[in-house]
């Protein structure tokens, strides 16, 4: 809980102004730590080949950062401008110290829409327009590039090399339907809406190279469509119109979701078996 702000001066505005220079403190620790092993070589007259290689590496964990940190950071943007009218006056709805509308929330909202432009939409943006350019020039293959980036392409046909980008604009769209839209039938419907036409594209365009992989992506979709379909039903309380009805939703309930369950997890295991995992345990 948030138990712990009733006995420090923390509020929003604090956890807004740590996440939004999370990325930046993160790249400015791996690039200390890539200068010391930079250092370190040069003393020990490391060949050149060793430079390269922690170069490669220094890339890397800069995009696998920006990857990881980007979700929490768009989320935490996003709930700057969710308000609630409470007696007549507008409260953060994240945090109801805090009052919306006065100067202290216009000066971090004007900056909250330069920060849009940087992270939500730029991150994306900067990610398509180099891949694109590495699919246009042939390099997706390259070694370098492979190790660099390949993470955000490689289990994707080659065609396709974007869709893990679009599946962080996805997961952005539906944090901001949460945030935004109240808890009614509406929010449920437009998150069924979104996720319903992300299983048909994934189900007709199979984006992934791998055939088992492409069977965990739909059954994954399928039960996100599943679980908002089930809250949808529960949202306008379908289920209790009476008691017949009810014990056979929670029945078909149980069965759907343990059976995609089970399906889901025999596959990853099946997986695992077949790359050796399970000999290299041992």
């Amino acid at each position: 809980g948030l138990s712990y702000r009733c006995s420090v001066k923390f509020n929003f505005y604090h956890i807004f102004i740590f996440q939004m220079f999370m990325i930046p403190i993160m790249f400015f620790l791996t690039s200390v730590s890539y200068h010391m092993v930079r250092l370190y070589g040069e003393y020990k007259n490391k060949p050149e080949d060793f430079f390269d290689l922690i170069k490669n590496r220094y890339i890397y964990m800069l995009v696998l950062l920006v990857f990881i940190l980007y979700p929490n950071v768009c989320n935490t943007i996003l709930q700057l401008y969710k308000c609630e009218e409470i007696e007549g006056h507008y409260y953060l709805s994240y945090d109801l110290s805090l009052e919306c509308y006065d100067e202290e929330w216009y000066n971090f909202s004007i900056g909250g829409i330069f920060l849009i432009f940087i992270y939500i939409l730029g991150v994306p943006y900067v990610f398509y327009r180099k891949l694109k350019y590495f699919y246009k020039h042939d390099l997706l293959d390259k070694k370098e590039i492979v190790y660099k980036y390949g993470f955000m392409y490689q289990g994707y046909e080659n065609k396709m090399w974007w869709f893990e980008i679009l599946e962080l604009m996805r997961k952005t769209i539906l944090s901001a339907s949460i945030i935004y839209l109240e808890e009614s039938a509406t929010r449920i419907i437009i998150a069924l809406f979104l996720c319903g036409a992300y299983l048909l594209y994934i189900t007709f365009n199979q984006p992934r190279k791998d055939p088992r992989d492409v069977f965990l992506s739909i059954l994954s979709a399928t039960e996100i469509f599943l679980l908002l379909f089930c809250g949808l039903i529960l949202e306008v309380k379908i289920d209790i119109q009476d008691k017949y009805n009810q014990t056979a939703f929670d029945g078909i309930m149980f069965v759907i979701f343990i059976t995609l369950l089970a399906i889901g997890n025999y596959q990853i295991i099946q997986g695992l078996r077949e790359n050796n995992v399970f000999t290299l345990i041992k």
